[in-house]
């Protein structure tokens, strides 16, 4: 029976005695191990240091996993038009028309060549082998071999310096700095622009389900990976805004940030100045829809009537026990800038009333 990455790391999971629960203690979800497991998907870069990690796999064993991964990701894409280039199996690099390790070459000589050359040329110069620059490089053994290939041509700088690091070049070196962009890299760059513009035409229910679909999860893995019913998911998938303790679990399941999930809602803090110039109302309403909350769920939360609400818009001032209930509704303590600029709120209101 041919090996596959998920046979390979299910073996290796066995043989140190490990269930999948202990895999997903160390930062892997469930569903991510189960999928990789039985070869439903080929897991990303990220996700494979993490298994590399959690499976303590030898320098051996990393080499066998990023070969299978390889090997799958190529029987994905299917033959090559073009032909397969050829293997460098001491290095685990590709030979893409190879500069001579015997030969010394000056900076602007090996500047005129590409970085995957480079990359090439200088670890058979040093003897070094793929997994000794990646680590020293701090990028994964996968995403090295593609500069090697030529694959990726087009390297941001925060790369690039982390290879001038890794062979321990001076700062005024030559060597990996930023090229003009191929004009096939500028087609691909252009239509990355493209989707990133349709992807903010679309409705914030539309953006949560790309990114689900985009982490390979159907709505049902998803929901209980977060925790939450099925017909909550599909309330946020249609547009509902997720409740501020959600979000963070919404953003480590779909590999995003807090931020980013907030704007395609498109909930922006005001400034301190805004924030002062709020009505009572407005402020209870801001740090409402923030948390995701309705009227009716808030309500609850301080033991009132939503229509409170309502009569605080008209210009009642909230009592000192509904202020406190407020606060700690919001998780404010005493002496936290929210409680304090409401109280601040509350007692010019009282003295505007007063006067």
């Amino acid at each position: 029976m041919t090996e596959t990455v998920g046979s390979f790391l299910r073996q290796k999971r066995k043989d140190r005695g490990l269930q999948q629960a202990d895999l997903v203690e160390k930062k892997l979800i469930r569903t991510t191990v189960l999928r990789t497991e039985n070869d439903k998907t080929i897991p990303r870069n990220e996700t494979i240091q993490i298994f590399v990690t959690a499976l303590q796999l030898t320098e051996a064993e990393q080499e066998k996993l990023d070969k299978l991964v390889r090997e799958a990701r190529k029987k994905r894409r299917g033959p090559s038009k073009s032909g397969d280039l050829q293997v460098n199996e001491e290095l685990l690099f590709i030979d893409v028309d190879p500069l001579d390790p015997h030969e010394d070459y000056s900076e602007d000589e090996l500047q005129t060549r590409s970085h995957g050359e480079v990359v090439v040329y200088l670890s058979e110069k040093e003897g070094k082998t793929v997994y000794e620059i990646a680590k020293k490089a701090q990028i994964t053994p996968g995403n090295l071999n593609r500069i090697a290939r030529n694959e990726t041509i087009y390297l941001k700088e925060r790369t690039l310096k982390k290879l001038r690091d890794a062979f321990s070049l001076p700062d005024n070196t030559k060597l990996f700095r930023p090229k003009p962009i191929p004009k096939r890299t500028r087609r691909i760059e252009e239509n990355a622009e493209l989707k990133k513009k349709a992807f903010a035409e679309k409705s914030p229910g539309e953006k949560m389900q790309t990114w689900r679909e985009g982490s390979n999860l159907n709505r049902r893995s998803a929901a209980e990976e977060l925790e939450i019913k099925y017909n909550k998911l599909r309330a946020l998938e249609n547009g509902h805004l997720p409740q501020k303790e959600l979000r963070e679990k919404i953003a480590r399941l779909y590999g995003i940030t807090v931020e980013e999930l907030e704007a395609a809602y498109g909930i922006e803090k005001p400034s301190t100045d805004e924030f002062e110039k709020m009505t009572i109302a407005e402020f209870i309403e801001y740090h409402m829809n923030d948390n995701g909350w309705s009227q009716i769920e808030l309500a609850k939360k301080i033991g009132k009537n939503r229509a409170i609400f309502l009569q605080i818009k008209k210009g009642q001032i909230p009592s000192k026990e509904t202020f406190v209930a407020l606060s700690e509704a919001f998780g404010w303590m005493p002496n936290d800038t929210n409680a304090l600029m409401l109280q601040r709120k509350r007692i010019a209101a009282r003295t505007k009333r007063k006067t």
